[in-house]
């Protein structure tokens, strides 16, 4: 109860600053990005504060304009963007709105691997839920393609004994068994069940 009142002063903070920016900017004749790109900061913290508190609509709305802003800044291609992208696009996975999360994960894969190179950690993260997303459209062979690039990247940062490559390892097995292949399937629980029981 008391970390539920401490959101919801966050969330009183975060809007009573929202508003007097939105103000000063009405009386600004000409855009001025320092006051857009801390307006963009306060509109995704009051996103994660109504994601806290489990109000997805109003967290969804607010990621969606931090988004727009970060366009007006010239800020959509930042890592910072891909942050954005990727927890609107969990809330929508959570609001089984698949087909708008794949759309805005696989924009934040996009950044991330112009901006990281296709061997870093947030590049594997993003590829996972892209995996899943695939999967709970019935789409197995894209998933597979995703989880198999994810678990290539997991080898190489994380090694082949994390919690993390299992789970993967697990989710390949998950859809060749869709797809039939329940040999090559088994192989992959296998492999996933040594490193969960080492």
């Amino acid at each position: 109860l008391e970390q539920a009142g401490n959101i919801e002063k966050a969330i009183e903070g975060y809007s009573l600053s929202k508003k007097y920016i939105e103000t000063s900017l009405k009386d600004t004749p000409e855009a001025d990005h320092n006051a857009l790109d801390l307006l963009a900061s306060i509109v995704f913290k009051l996103g994660t504060s109504y994601e806290r508190m489990g109000n997805l609509s109003s967290a969804s709305h607010n990621y969606t304009k931090t988004i727009q802003l970060l366009k007006v800044v010239r800020k959509e291609n930042t890592l910072y963007t891909a942050e954005v992208y990727e927890k609107l696009a969990n809330l929508r996975g959570r609001q089984q709105k698949y087909d708008k999360a794949s759309l805005l994960l696989e924009e934040c894969l996009k950044i991330r691997i112009e901006e990281l190179g296709m061997g870093h950690e947030l590049v594997a993260k993003a590829l996972y839920s892209l995996g899943v997303l695939f999967c709970k459209r019935n789409q197995f062979d894209a998933g597979l393609k995703a989880f198999t690039d994810c678990l290539s990247i997991q080898q190489l940062t994380l090694g082949s004994e994390s919690l993390e490559t299992a789970d993967t390892l697990h989710a390949i097995g998950q859809c060749l068994g869709n797809n039939g292949d329940f040999k090559n399937a088994c192989n992959m629980w296998g492999r996933a069940y040594e490193v969960y029981t080492k």
